[in-house]
């Protein structure tokens, strides 16, 4: 085993912000506008409030992804293989009919879901960049 290996069983400690726990989110949903909006309009932007959390232990899960679920710890990993290629990605057209109703399924199929509705993707485009970058 290597050094990057037994570092990455052992963890290691870092800070994140997390949404605050503030009575006005019982009633109004925490929000980010990321359009502009006319500063004399008098809307906010966010109501968003962060509370920092130091020294939690981050550590790497590899081979003991099962033993998380979403009820109990907020995520769950699951293994798939999608249909759709790297090329379909470059198509917003082909990701809304071909990859939404894959994601949608696996969704309910991994989480006992009734209805599921994809509303938003983003898609990275790292591999541009690293051409630019490195030619």
């Amino acid at each position: 085993m290597d050094d990057d290996e037994k570092k990455s069983l052992q963890g290691f400690n870092s800070s994140f912000f997390y949404l605050s726990r503030l009575p006005r989110y019982e009633t109004e949903k925490p929000f980010y506008v990321n359009f502009p909006i006319p500063e004399k309009s008098g809307i906010s932007h966010s109501n968003l409030s962060h509370d920092l959390y130091e020294d939690i232990l981050i550590r790497d899960i590899r081979g003991n992804e099962d033993k998380f679920d979403i009820d109990t710890h907020g995520f769950q990993l699951v293994h798939h293989t999608t249909s759709t290629s790297n090329v379909d990605f470059e198509n917003d057209s082909l990701i809304r009919s071909k990859y939404y109703p894959e994601m949608e399924q696996l969704v309910m199929r991994s989480l006992g879901a009734s209805k599921v509705f994809v509303f938003e993707h983003t898609v990275s485009h790292l591999h541009l960049l690293l051409n630019v970058i490195f030619g």
